[in-house]
């Protein structure tokens, strides 16, 4: 398989698996399972928690490959490490206890509920946090005491590779659990197409309703963390300067590249002169070069992204949008695009309907919160958003009207570990990252047999 480095656009070759080897993995997946299964959760946890030390010691290696990979600057790679570190240590100190069983209302003489393991599950990941989104799904599968089949991105495949080689060697874990599928979109399909008990998919909303389509004939367990096209609503009371500088950088992280980025502003018309002013300056303030220098932003993706992006930014101009800053490719090998803000959007604009993934960062004004509120749920996605006031009673109100799986105040983005994270819509299906997340990778078995 052909891979591309995003900074110097040269190539390589990784071997591919065979697509007819599938089968076969999936077989030896499912028998070390069962043993697998049959372990206490705290002793599964013991196994997989070494894996946090592993990526620690070797933070500075995984950052140059995402960096190699997907253009991620090094300094970001190497906090994606910790973070996943940390990640892997919050899972497993709280496995055990998510995982126990519970007596129910109906009282322990009726029996008792258990987290049953489900089999094998179909893990497919993306390439925009290839190391912690693949350790946090391969994790809520493995945990509950399920085996893996485990697909990275074909755009991250050097990182895919990495991590899988750090899980085979943890000690005590069952030589073939996980089992690792190198490959592209038809590699993805035969992994959902096979006896696998559950997919859970880090990816695109189309994507996940391809994995739906194919689940839905043999109803298989499905977890979806899809895209979104989040919105920020900023009031005229806030601190105009510092939210859009805040703004401007949480859009900017990972080149725009992240599923819950801020993808449209909707500001209090009495503050939006103001905010486009200070957003603009902040975005000429980002540095754009080399990921394995001193910058903010690294390339974007691949040439599959840019050209996705320049077509966004291309029909937005068309319809009416001014270019404050940015707006046109990087003068240099690889596929390098600027911060670049717009205003004067509208909603028939496809950056307003359909997510660009990409440092485009859409600013339009509305006349109060109601008008941004509407806007803001006139989408098919419903993953995260955001509201930036001083007002926190304004802001719970406000919160309780959007359709999302997550609201911000004065803050966006993905919430701590241990709260449930997901999208509304079709920004996904399932939560993760918490109690009811490793539970829906878990057969929820009642026994009744009186609770000791």
């Amino acid at each position: 398989m052909r891979v591309v480095n995003p900074t110097t656009e040269e190539s390589s070759e990784i071997p591919e698996t065979p697509v007819g080897d599938i089968p076969r993995q999936l077989g030896l997946a499912r028998e070390t399972a069962e043993p697998w299964g049959l372990m206490p959760a705290a002793e599964r946890a013991a196994v997989l928690l070494p894996l946090a030390d592993a990526l620690e010691a070797n933070e500075e290696g995984l950052a140059r490959l995402m960096a190699e990979d997907m253009g991620k600057p090094l300094a970001t790679g190497r906090k994606e490490a910790l973070r996943t570190a940390g990640g892997i240590r919050y899972l497993c100190r709280t496995a055990p206890e998510w995982l126990a069983p519970e007596v129910t209302d109906a009282g322990p003489e009726a029996g008792y509920t258990e987290f049953a393991p489900l089999g094998v599950v179909g893990v497919i990941t993306p390439w925009n946090g290839p190391l912690w989104l693949s350790t946090v799904s391969l994790l809520s599968a493995l945990l509950p005491g399920n085996g893996a089949l485990y697909k990275p991105s074909e755009h991250s495949l050097r990182t895919g590779l990495a991590l899988a080689r750090h899980i085979r060697e943890l000690p005590g874990l069952p030589a073939g659990l996980v089992q690792l599928v190198v490959g592209g979109k038809d590699h993805g399909r035969a992994v959902v197409e096979s006896d696998v008990s559950m997919v859970a998919l880090v990816g695109s909303t189309a994507a996940g309703k391809e994995i739906m389509k194919a689940c839905a004939a043999g109803l298989k367990r499905v977890s979806l963390e899809l895209g979104g096209l989040d919105a920020a609503i900023v009031l005229r009371d806030a601190d105009i300067p510092a939210v859009a500088r805040r703004i401007v950088r949480i859009h900017c992280a990972n080149s725009g590249q992240i599923c819950c980025s801020i993808k449209r502003v909707y500001v209090e018309r009495p503050a939006y002169s103001r905010f486009l002013e200070e957003a603009a300056a902040e975005a000429g303030r980002v540095r754009v070069g080399d990921p394995k220098g001193d910058v903010d932003m690294g390339p974007l993706a691949g040439a599959f992204q840019l050209e996705k992006v320049e077509a966004a930014l291309a029909d937005a101009v068309r319809r009416g949008a001014r270019v404050l800053t940015g707006g046109r490719r990087l003068p240099r090998r690889g596929f390098f695009f600027p911060p670049t803000v717009l205003a004067d959007v509208g909603p028939e604009m496809d950056l307003m309907n359909h997510e660009p993934f990409g440092p485009l960062l859409p600013v339009a004004p509305v006349d109060d919160w109601a008008e941004a509120v509407r806007l803001a749920n006139a989408t098919r996605y419903g993953l995260t958003a955001s509201i930036w006031t001083n007002d926190v009673a304004l802001a719970r109100a406000i919160a309780s009207r959007l359709d999302v799986g997550v609201v911000g105040w004065n803050a966006h983005g993905v919430p701590p570990l241990g709260a449930p994270w997901g999208g509304a819509r079709e920004s996904g299906i399932g939560r993760t990252r918490s109690r009811e997340g490793l539970r829906e990778f878990s057969n929820v078995r009642f026994v009744r047999i009186p609770a000791v």
